[in-house]
Parts: C-alpha cells; structure tokens; sequence
C-alpha cells in the first residue's frame, strides 16, 4: 500500500484548490463572455430593428403628406372654394377619400367656409359633417397657422378612431402656380386635412420586414426603449407604437448550450468546437441580415432592385462625383389590355417576364430596377458619350423584351416606351432627370411599337410651350370669349342637300395668339380640364344650334368627357336649358374609347340612345375596332376617314378597300359618312359605293355657321355651288 504523506496530499489539494478555482474562473469568464455577446448581439438587433420599424411608419407618413401637399396646392380646388362650387370639390377633392386608394378621409374648413366639408371611404360623394371634433380641428388651425408663411409646409399629426391611428398632414388649399400664390389671401385660405388609416395588415407588413412581433398600438409601455410616440394635433403623445424586439443572442446561446456542457467536461477539444460553432452562427446571422437587406431592396416580383435601391445607388454613385449618368425611364405599352384579357396573374407572369429578360440585357454600366406596377428605370453611366451608351441600352433592351408574350393560349405582342435623360451638369438632380425622362417617354407613346424619344431642347421648349399653354386655358375657360366654333357641312350623297354640320371648336388665346385644336384639346386632357373645356364648348353650340332649330349638329366629344361620371347630367341639363332636342344632335367618337374602359362606354353610349341622341365613330378603318366591338357598341354612324378617300382616282386596291368598308358598314345597319372628300370625281365614287353622306372641302371648309347656311340657301341645298352642281349632274347620268 502506498502512502501520501501530508505534504502531498497538501499539495495535491492546492493544485486541486487551484485547478478548481481556476476551472471555475474559466468557466465564469466563459459565462460572463458569452452573456455579454448574447446581450450585445441582442442590442445590436433591437436598434436595428427599432431603426426598421421608425423608418417604415415614417413612409407611410411621408406618402400622406404628399398627398396633402399634391392636393391643397390645387389652384382650381382653390378657386372653385371662393367660388362655392362644392360639387367640383367633391368631385376632384372629397372624391379620392371617398374611392379610399390614396386617403381615406379629408375634411375642408375655416377660411370662407362656414361649415366644414368632410369626405371619408365609407360614405358618399357628398360632403357630411366632420368626425373630427371642434377641438381638433382647432388644434389642426393653430398648427397650420405655425407653419412658415413661405413655402407650402404641412401640419403633421396623428389621431386615434375606433380603436385605429389614422396618419394626417394639413395645409392652407392654395393654387399651384407661384404667380397665383403671389395674389392669394391665406388667411381666407380654406384648411384642408387629409388622413390615411394606418391598417392592422400594414402593421404586420412593417413588423415582417423590420423582424418584430407583436407591433401594436398601446396606451402603456412594455418597454419605453424600444417604442415610438404617436403624436397628437397638440403636440402631445396619442399613443405608443410598441413591439417585441428580435433576440438572436438568445437563439444562439440556445443552440450553443450542449456544446458549453462539453466544453465544461473537455476544456480543450470543446473549446474548439465552441469557437466553431460561435463563428457558424455568426457567418448565419451576418447571412440573414444580407437576406434582409436584399429583400428590402428587391422587387418581390421580378427580384430587381427597388426604388430604395436605386436611390442608394444614385446617391453612391454622386458621392463618387460620377455626374456623367443617364436616365432611361420604360413602360410597357397596352399593359392594362394583357391585365384585362389575361387578369392580374398573367400581368404579373409578362412583368417577371420581362424583368427577366431586361436583367439578361443589363451590363456592368447598366443599373436596373423596377419601381412599380410596368414602369422600369435604368440608369447609365460612362465616361465617354453618354447619350449614345443609352441609346445601345435600349437598343438591347428592345431586342430582349420585344418578344411575343404567351399566357394560356393567349398571345400578346410585346411592345415598350422609352424616355432618355442626360445629366449634363452637377446642377440637375435625379429628380429633374426622372421628370424630363418621364416626358420623353410620353413622346414616345404618341406612336405604337417600340419608340424611344432623347429628352432634348426641342422637347424642353416644347413642354415649356405646352404649361404655357395649360396656364392660359386656365384663365380662358373663366373668360370664354377666346373660344369660337367654326362648322363643316355634311351633305346628302346623292341629293347634295345640307344634311347636318360638325362642330369645330377653336381658341385664339389672347396671350398667345391662335392654338391648333389638337394641341389645346390634348393639354385639357392631360390637365384634367377637358371636362370644364368640354361644357363650355356645348355651351356655344348649343346657343348656334337656338339659332337654326330645323338643323342637325355632330359634336366631337373627347373620352375623357364621355367616361366622367357628371358627362350625361351636365348634358341633359344643358339640352334643358337651352330647350334643344336631343335628336339634333349626333355625338362623335374615336376608336380608341371603344377599346379602353369598353363596359363603360357602352353604358355611356346606351344612355344617350335612350335620350334620342345618335352616335358616330370618327376616323373609323385607323384605330383598333373590330367586328366585334362594332356589333356590342350602339353606334349609329361610322365616318370614313380621309386616308381612305384620298387617291382613288389612282389605286383600284384601295377603291375595293373602301367598297368592302362601306359594304361592312351597311350590313351591320351604320350610316355611312365620308370625310376628307375634296373632288368631284371621289365625290361620285363614294356615293356609287353606298356612302349615304359627304364632308369636305368639296363642299366647305370649316367656316361661321352663318356663312355655311348663306351657301346652303333656305331649302338647306348647296346647289348654289359650282362643284355641287356638276355633281349633282353627274350622278343623274
């Protein structure tokens, strides 16, 4: 037997002693080291997703107080105030809350308004009385009242209903031109609030994206460092927005805890492995962070960039001081008609589609992202000719995406628009950009098939001359004096007699002289004036049509006005007070209305058939329609147009063209009216052919309705003319 002495055994003790409390020191700093990295990880993802969750309800913010400031800087919402037309209000302002896309209540007060107008998505088009308390809107006053005079600032604000936080921003409504302000009383501006509730699906959105749980509203805080104050029209908090931060400290530490038993067994083989595992699951929470960050700047459809990415990658791009870049601004063409035809899926599978294939055209001086619904950006940049790397760009990019589109058995050629912006200067942002782009691509749309169109000082000036223009039809639809109507006879193709006249509407503006119809009628449109243009201009014709009440008129009418919802009120009671019967008079449209918003245009046009009034298609044979939108559509007339006419004394294909057009016509029970016909010897053709009536300058040019009726004579006959006359003889041999 062997035996320790004392001193051994002491010695065996104190190693002991020491290996103990050396082993309990490692394993204490091993613990403390480890909770200190559970905590800081855990930190490091409660700022970042604090940050996430702040910056995404600052978004939805952000997009209200565009709207406030898109629709109180409104000069004829403004006007339209002073001048108690509440029905345009409602119509153009109260509307949009009502339809819920864009806001979901708006309220107007204060100023000349002795009772506020108030609007939201669960009622009606008429203005009602205002949810929101009298202490609120007070508190909304004196906050606009502390916005700068200068400039057009919002009050921003967030208030509770039902239980929901409702986002809203609130203004002065002044007009949109800075000559207009310069004039504008403000404070007998009217108030306009627009607010947006914020939904319990956007509250989980957020929550996704910004890796929380259980985002919601609250009175009490769970955590006052890690929620959000919503404040209130005083200033003063309403409510918190509080959440359950992400732990992946504690994740970790969870999928680390076997190993730290081992590495309390086994100090060295464990602790090898334990750094392992700690650097794995640091390489996988790096990863998910890049998933994150890639997700956040990614189109979820087509996975290109987004417009967040884009926007950090301009902003790299100019901190670099690259100022030699280009826009490329792209959409596809007749989109909505693969959306209607094919639904919302098979528009969904073209834009992946066609995502994909711009991607597969993309180099490295190329950035593409997608930035919503079929609009594309890219952005170009070279040290060299910049103008004509974008050209090659898009030159690819029509080559990869000008490809038939296939969808359950559905074929759709596909076509795209392009708009080109150069940056010249440090001096032109990326917005200036986008917005020139976005201007040359609607140049680019005025033909069908691929186009592209280089933002250039022709187009410059010529969008210069068109705002000249809109802000002169402003003044001149409340001084209608400017505008004139000028008429062109339809006359009978065989007895030659005055059968009706076609409305030709004119404008001498007073600052800028005469304005081509098709000039003036396309800013209306496009600047939302079409509608008042339109009752202004069936004002004057009306008045002419007093004059003559034996005689029919054709009236152009544009598909904008024919699909507003006021078009057959306003009209009906025009044709009231003017005591005109609606069967005088025949309506004019083009092809294209037939193909957009097809059910409502024929809603539209049966409406008129049941008040007596006919229809006729213009310009028919250059547009889209078929046979089949022919026999749906109640159209009474189609009006040959002039290409169909000219050279027929030369081109017997086209005379058998135009026989099979009026031969078509007549079996599906039209009139027939030629327009465009200046000799005698068409004249004769078409009235061979079936044409039932004639327009042009054979007969007239478009003249004052007083000279026409002069030539016409009493018995509404243009024998008095030469031209007729000899015609008239030539169809009795």
């Amino acid at each position: 037997m062997v035996m320790f002495s004392g001193a051994s055994i002491g010695l065996s003790n104190r190693i002991a002693t020491v290996a103990l409390y050396g082993t309990l020191l490692l394993y204490l700093a091993i613990g403390v080291s480890l909770e200190s990295l559970r905590r800081q990880i855990n930190h490091q993802a409660e700022l970042e997703a604090g940050r996430q969750v702040v910056h995404n309800i600052s978004l939805l913010h952000d997009q209200v107080r565009q709207f406030a400031r898109d629709y109180n800087n409104w000069g004829d919402v403004y006007q339209a105030i002073i001048d108690k037309d509440f029905e345009f209000v409602s119509n153009n302002y109260g509307i949009t809350a009502v339809n819920g896309d864009m806001f979901d209540r708006a309220v107007i007060y204060d100023g000349l308004l002795k009772d506020p107008l108030a609007w939201n998505s669960t009622g009606t088009r008429a203005p009602h009385q205002s949810s929101l308390s009298i202490w609120a809107l007070e508190q909304i006053r004196l906050g606009v009242d502390r916005l700068p005079r200068e400039g057009r600032a919002t009050f921003d604000f967030a208030i509770l209903k039902d239980g929901e936080v409702q986002f809203g921003s609130a203004s002065r409504i002044l007009p949109d031109t800075e000559e207009a302000l310069a004039t504008a009383n403000r404070d007998e501006a009217s108030i306009g609030a627009i607010l947006r509730t914020v939904t319990n699906a956007q509250l989980t959105d957020i929550a996704t994206s910004s890796n929380v749980t259980d985002l919601r509203l609250s009175n009490s805080l769970r955590n006052p460092a890690i929620a959000t104050p919503l404040i209130g029209v005083d200033g003063r908090p309403i409510a918190y927005l509080d959440w359950i931060p992400p732990h992946p400290g504690n994740e970790l530490l969870s999928h680390i805890a076997p190993i730290i038993a081992l590495i309390f067994i086994v100090l060295g083989g464990v602790g090898i492995g334990g750094a392992r595992l700690l650097r794995d699951h640091a390489n996988t929470l790096a990863l998910r962070e890049d998933d994150a960050n890639r997700l956040a700047r990614s189109d979820p459809l087509t996975g290109l960039p987004n417009r967040l990415a884009l926007k950090e990658y301009i902003e790299r791009l100019e901190s670099t001081g690259i100022n030699n870049y280009a826009v490329i601004l792209l959409d596809i063409n007749n989109f909505k008609k693969v959306n209607d035809l094919a639904g919302h899926q098979g528009g969904d599978e073209l834009i992946k589609t066609f995502g994909n294939n711009l991607r597969a055209a993309t180099d490295k001086q190329v950035f593409v992202s997608r930035v919503g619904g079929d609009e594309f950006i890219a952005v170009v940049n070279t040290s060299g000719d910049i103008i004509e790397l974008s050209r090659c760009t898009v030159d690819r990019f029509m080559q990869a995406t000008g490809v038939c589109f296939n969808y359950r058995g559905l074929q759709f050629p596909i076509t795209s628009s392009y708009g080109i912006a150069a940056r010249k200067d440090a001096t032109r942002s990326f917005e200036d950009l986008l917005g020139d782009a976005d201007r040359a691509m609607y140049a680019s749309k005025k033909d069908d098939g691929n186009h592209v169109t280089v933002y250039d000082a022709e187009l410059d000036a010529e969008y210069t001359f068109r705002r000249k223009i809109e802000e002169a039809l402003r003044l001149a639809i409340r001084s209608p004096d400017e505008f004139y109507m000028l008429y062109q006879p339809i006359v009978n193709a065989r007895t030659m007699e005055l059968h009706s006249v076609e409305a030709l509407a004119r404008w001498n503006c007073a600052s800028l002289g005469p304005i081509a119809p098709d000039v003036f009628i396309s800013v209306a449109e496009k600047s939302g004036l079409i509608v008042q243009l339109g009752s202004l201009l069936l004002k004057k014709i009306f008045c002419d049509m007093q004059c003559r009440p034996d005689l029919r008129f054709n009236i152009n009418i544009s598909p904008l006005q024919l699909l507003s919802s006021g078009f057959i009120p306003t009209l009906t009671r025009l044709l009231g007070e003017h005591s005109i019967s609606p069967s005088r008079i025949e309506i004019e449209l083009t092809e294209g209305v037939l193909v957009s918003n097809c059910d409502t245009v024929q809603a539209q046009l049966k409406q008129l058939r049941q008040m007596g009034i006919t229809t006729a298609l213009d310009d028919f044979g250059t547009g889209f329609s078929s046979i089949g939108y022919l026999q749906k559509m109640p159209l009474d007339t189609l009006k040959i147009d002039r290409s169909f006419v000219s050279g027929l004394g030369d081109d017997k294909v086209l005379a058998n063209v135009l026989h099979s057009i009026v031969s078509l016509g007549r079996t599906l029970g039209k009139s027939i009216t030629a327009e465009g016909v200046e000799t005698l010897y068409e004249a004769e053709i078409l009235a061979d052919v079936g044409c039932h009536y004639l327009q042009g300058y054979l007969f007239s040019r478009p003249q004052p309705l007083d000279q026409i009726l002069k030539a016409a004579g009493n018995g509404h006959s243009l024998t008095g003319e030469p031209c007729a006359q000899q015609l008239r003889r030539a169809l009795a041999s």
